[in-house]
């Protein structure tokens, strides 16, 4: 395996490649790397998933030109969707953003062992965490992602 693998490339490649808008209401959102994005998302117009890196951590084995490392990466993906338009009394409009995370949890768990992949695996959290504001009917959903690359290869 190559050594400048970009896990956030990595993430956002899978969920772009294997969207599947049928399920979320003909919308696609945008994927992107959370710092590529302005500080004011414009949430009327479009759902957002960003990713950005938490941690990074390595287990060396071997000597010398022959070392490989299993390295672990872990990723956060922050689901963000606003008012879409559509809401009714008999439809809130979080139902839109519940239809994104669970096809956001469809790609992760049917990608857990991807032999196309840069990576060993993929371990998401089953544990999702809910930081909506839905006094402004502001939608956000976290999940933690580990893309676990065994015995890279460090001297490529």
């Amino acid at each position: 395996m190559a050594t400048d693998i970009d896990p956030l490339e990595s993430v956002n490649t899978l969920l772009s490649n294997n969207w599947n808008d049928v399920n979320t209401d003909s919308i696609t959102p945008t994927f992107d790397k959370i710092y590529n994005q302005p500080k004011d998302l414009d949430l009327r117009n479009n759902d957002y998933i960003l990713t950005y890196s938490i941690a990074t951590n390595m287990g060396f084995s071997g000597i010398g030109s022959a070392a490989v490392a299993n390295v672990d990466e872990a990723v956060m993906i922050d689901i963000r969707v606003g008012i879409t338009g559509t809401e009714t009394v008999s439809s809130p409009g979080d139902a839109h953003a519940r239809k994104v995370k669970a096809e956001v949890q469809r790609i992760l768990f049917s990608n857990r062992a991807n032999p196309d992949s840069n990576f060993s695996e993929l371990n998401p959290y089953n544990q999702w965490i809910d930081k909506s504001d839905k006094m402004r009917r502001i939608y956000r959903y976290l999940i933690q992602v580990n893309l676990v690359s065994n015995c890279r290869d460090m001297t490529a």
